[in-house]
């Protein structure tokens, strides 16, 4: 029986992965500090592997800066726009194992604990994915960087592959049910090889 290829979540976020080139062209966008919601989308779905409706429905009680962890709840109460659309009293995460913790990285950590001192959710800033969407295709114009969410929690994949994080570890920090995507990431990042060339050419001749 033929196996079935392993697909990534979302249309194009294979090709459109961002390398370090990438990231900083977009950071390096002449004024990027004076747009606070595009720099605070693109960097924390950039540094947390968050799916956009994670991100939009996120609250200051996700968010332990002594801990530096974000916690995925298994559901919470919601009165959102895309939550009474669907006719839902709680929001809840795409599956079970994406209810999970998240460790916070450096590059997310001022930007989280300024933002929770003025809001209590994200909510109030991006009352639809729309608005999360809208702020990247600022961020896409000026950089010529094609962007959407789903690239960013790719690219975030890639980044932990690279730096050595295993199948498991990869799965749980972006709540995949399996590891066979995390697998995938791997590969496509290249970073076994990579290490083990850097590992083996050097030795020489056995």
């Amino acid at each position: 029986m033929k196996k079935s290829r392993v697909k990534f979540e979302k249309p194009h976020t294979r090709e459109n992965l961002l390398g370090p080139r990438e990231i900083s062209r977009i950071l390096e966008i002449p004024g990027l500090n004076r747009d606070k919601p595009a720099l605070f989308a693109f960097k924390v779905l950039l540094y947390t592997g968050l799916r956009v409706s994670e991100f939009i429905h996120m609250r200051r009680s996700w968010v332990d800066l002594d801990a530096g962890v974000i916690t995925v709840p298994s559901r919470q109460r919601c009165n959102c726009m895309e939550c009474r659309y669907k006719g839902k009293r709680y929001w809840t995460p795409k599956t079970q194992a994406s209810a999970r913790t998240i460790p916070i990285v450096p590059e997310v950590r001022g930007l989280l604990k300024t933002f929770f001192q003025e809001h209590e959710a994200v909510l109030e800033v991006y009352p639809s994915r729309q608005y999360v969407n809208n702020a990247l295709k600022r961020l896409e114009r000026l950089s010529g960087v094609k962007l959407f969410p789903h690239a960013l929690r790719g690219t975030f994949a890639t980044m932990l592959a690279e730096k050595g994080f295993t199948p498991f570890e990869i799965k749980d920090a972006l709540g995949w049910a399996s590891i066979d995507v995390a697998v995938e990431y791997i590969k496509l990042s290249g970073s076994t090889l990579k290490r083990a060339f850097a590992e083996k050419w050097s030795r020489g001749p056995p």
